[in-house]
């Protein structure tokens, strides 16, 4: 699984342990969808592609509705 440092001020309890866990899976979701964008433009026809960059648009849309929800949290890749 994506190892995703989660910094937060003050204690921590189970439910930022799981918004943590929410976080690094749309993380790993997001980079799954690029690196399908760039075999897509190699190998792939152009429909597949665009498939593809839509589901990207999808992640950030999401990655908006995780920052606002998780505002709290500074997510810090590896």
């Amino acid at each position: 699984m994506l190892d995703v440092n989660v910094k937060r001020i003050g204690p921590c309890t189970w439910a930022d342990i799981s918004r943590a866990n929410i976080i690094g899976k749309f993380i790993k979701a997001k980079r799954k969808a690029e690196s399908t964008v760039a075999i897509a433009s190699k190998i792939w026809t152009r429909v597949q592609e665009d498939n593809a960059k839509n589901a990207i648009k999808k992640l950030e849309r999401t990655e908006l509705i995780l920052n606002g929800a998780f505002g709290v949290f500074d997510v810090v890749l590896p």
